[in-house]
Formats: C-alpha cells, structure tokens, sequence
C-alpha cells in the first residue's frame, strides 16, 4: 500500500512539472476603440495606429499594432501587453490628432477596456523664412513657433477654417523689425504656405 501511494504521490510531482509555467507569460487585455467623425457618423476604413508612449505617438515610431476600422467604426486590439496607450486614427484629411488619443490608465489584465475618438479634418499652414534673421510665428494671436534664419516650420493638423497669422522679426533689424500679418482658409488635405518676409 505504502508504495502505491509512493508511487501515485511521484506521478503526480511529475504532471505538476509538466503544466505550462504561467509566471513567464506577459499580462495582457484587450483595447476597443469607436470612431465616430463631428456629425456622430461611424467612420468605417479607417487606419488606427497604436503606440505606448506621447513620444512615439508624435513620432510614429515604436507601433504596436495597427488596424482598419470595421463597418460600425471599430477596432479592437486584442491580447495587447498591459500598458497606458495612445492611438492616432485617419483617414484623407480626418484624424483624432485634436481629440481623445489615449487611454487614461493602463488597460485590464485580461479585461477588454474601451474608448472612442471624433475625427475631425484637418490641414496644414507651413512658414518659409527666406531672410537672414529669426522671426517669431503668431496663430491665430498665439505665439506658436520661432523660425530661424532660411528656415521651413510647419503647423499640422489645423482644424478646417479661416486663420490669421502673424510673424515677428527678432533680431537683425536697425529701428523698427519687421511685422506683417496674413489670413487665408486652412482646407482639407491642403497645406498653405506663408513665405515672408
């Protein structure tokens, strides 16, 4: 008797051993996102791209995975390691940039967390200093950007709409620096150019 349980007992050590080691394996979730544009209409076909970082978001760098919406304007990322995430979503000129572009926390472990973003469309206003001298750039009365000597700047993803610009001399002038102004539409897909001074 005492061997048969000897017996059982060392069968059973040796099927415990044999079970799949779960402490290596990465906790994971899952990440399901709505894209809807201003009007609240699903946006289908839409490219949505992953990240774990702000930097790598800006950068586009560093993608975790990316997916085209379905026919209701979801995507799901599923068995993502557990992290904060950011996501940019486009299609032609529409994309969230201007919007919700991360999860506020962590996803759950083996949970399936979701969130939504409104795509709005988008453009872009390019600054070309062909002088010698650095110039401050204004948007719409907000100082943007300095552009330094013979430099191009660029601002992306501008919401559609009419604009005022605004640029600065810094440095470089004797009496008075030069100061001009502009205005113009920011349209869909297009990227308007301001050559000064």
């Amino acid at each position: 008797m005492n061997k048969i349980f000897f017996l059982l007992a060392c069968l059973s050590l040796g099927f415990t051993n044999c079970n799949k080691d779960e402490s290596n394996e990465v906790p994971t979730g899952s990440l399901k996102i709505k894209l809807v544009n201003n009007l609240n209409k699903a946006m289908t076909s839409t490219l949505v791209e992953l990240f774990k970082s702000q930097a790598d978001f800006t950068n586009k760098t560093n993608l975790v995975a990316s997916q085209m919406s379905d026919t209701f304007g979801y995507v799901t990322f599923s068995k993502i390691p557990i992290s904060v995430y950011y996501w940019l979503a486009s299609k032609g000129c529409q994309n969230n940039y201007n919007g919700k572009t991360k999860t506020p926390v962590a996803i759950t472990v083996n949970g399936s967390d979701t969130a939504s973003s409104v795509l709005i469309s988008t453009g872009t206003l390019s600054f070309l200093n062909i002088s010698p001298d650095p110039y401050h750039v204004y948007y719409n009365g907000v100082l943007v950007f300095d552009v330094a000597a013979g430099a191009p700047k660029s601002l992306v993803n501008l919401p559609l709409g009419n604009y005022t610009a605004r640029v600065l001399q810094i440095s470089g002038f004797t009496t008075t620096p030069i100061d001009k102004s502009y205005s113009g539409t920011i349209k869909c897909n297009q990227q308007s150019t301001i050559t000064f001074p």
